[in-house]
């Protein structure tokens, strides 16, 4: 924000176009994992991903910038798929709990304890060097899958439904759109602009799920939220993606811009979370193969109860805020 004079309203789009591209792209993943080998998909993503990270990190403008984000976000929908469709491939049923479980420590962890090592990196050196940290990490992942990876998909040839796209593409993309604007500067969602994206954003995704069910090869089979136990854990990943992303996004915002902390204090604040998040994923994975979901969600129903209870504590409250008044001033 501050190398390129650009406002928290405009830096944001950093995250919120990457969602975006993901979230407009995701839904064609499965024409490409039928039309392209595993190989072709892995060497493809973590292509445009490392040629996003190359972009982004010698970028002379903030345009730039946000192109080699987008890029990256490419490469990221077609990854994110294919991981999970890789795994549930050759797993087991019996062992998938685990493999999930590290699925989880990749996707929830990283991202986690992002802010406290981007923190250290901008703490001591520039921004720029998030994205050159990061490329030869990138270069050694192609070249490893380039070497080892082996295909085990079988290849067809669907036939991509463009009005299916076109409509999945306008519903995501409005919606996501919708809701990022409606936090950009005064807007809200009565603004006609955010409010045209969101009509757009649902309108054209109902049509895209009325022309699923009428096609006999969907795009996207929507048929599975016939299953009520799978739209529930739907629901509840969208929900803590939301959480996470948003807590991401706004608190190291607030403890560097109304705090006055350091990056590196406004990372370690973020980084026990991350670290628990990442501790506690394989471990549940497991505990999800042996006992199923039911135990471990009354488990974890009832240490939120308890927590919410010390939190709302008048003695712990007025500490808490005690501490934010010495560390303000």
């Amino acid at each position: 924000m501050s190398d390129f004079g650009v406002a928290s309203s405009t830096a944001q789009w950093l995250v919120t176009g990457y969602m975006l591209v993901i979230g407009t792209l995701i839904p064609v993943s499965a024409y490409f994992m039928q039309r392209f080998t595993t190989r072709q998909l892995f060497i493809t993503a973590m292509s445009l991903f490392t040629l996003g990270t190359l972009i982004s990190g010698f970028s002379p403008v903030f345009s730039v910038l946000l192109i080699g984000r987008l890029t990256q976000a490419v490469g990221t929908a077609i990854m994110i798929p294919l991981l999970i469709n890789v795994i549930l491939s050759v797993i087991p049923v019996e062992r998938r709990g685990a493999a999930m479980g590290m699925v989880g420590l990749v996707i929830m962890f990283a991202p986690a304890i992002g802010p406290t090592v981007s923190g250290l990196i901008v703490e001591n050196f520039t921004w720029r060097w998030l994205f050159y940290f990061i490329l030869p990490i990138s270069l050694g992942s192609l070249f490893f899958g380039m070497k080892v990876l082996t295909n085990i998909s079988e290849v067809s040839k669907p036939k991509l439904d463009i009005l299916s796209f076109v409509l999945s593409t306008l519903g995501f993309g409005g919606i996501v759109y919708g809701f990022s604007a409606a936090g950009k500067g005064d807007a809200s969602f009565t603004d006609p602009l955010v409010f045209s994206f969101l009509l757009v954003g649902f309108i054209s995704l109902g049509l895209f799920s009325w022309r699923q069910l009428k096609l006999e090869s969907p795009l996207l089979d929507i048929r599975v939220f016939r299953y009520p136990m799978f739209l529930l854990g739907l629901l509840l990943v969208m929900l803590v993606m939301m959480t996470m992303f948003a807590m991401m996004l706004v608190m190291p915002i607030y403890m560097q811009g109304a705090l006055l902390f350091s990056a590196i204090t406004a990372g370690l604040i973020m980084l026990p979370g991350g670290l628990l998040n990442g501790a506690m994923s394989p471990i549940m994975g497991r505990l999800f193969d042996k006992f199923g979901p039911r135990p471990l969600l009354i488990l974890v129903r009832l240490f939120l109860q308890r927590l919410s209870l010390r939190i709302a504590s008048p003695s712990l409250e007025f500490r808490f805020g005690l501490l934010l008044s010495n560390k303000r001033s």
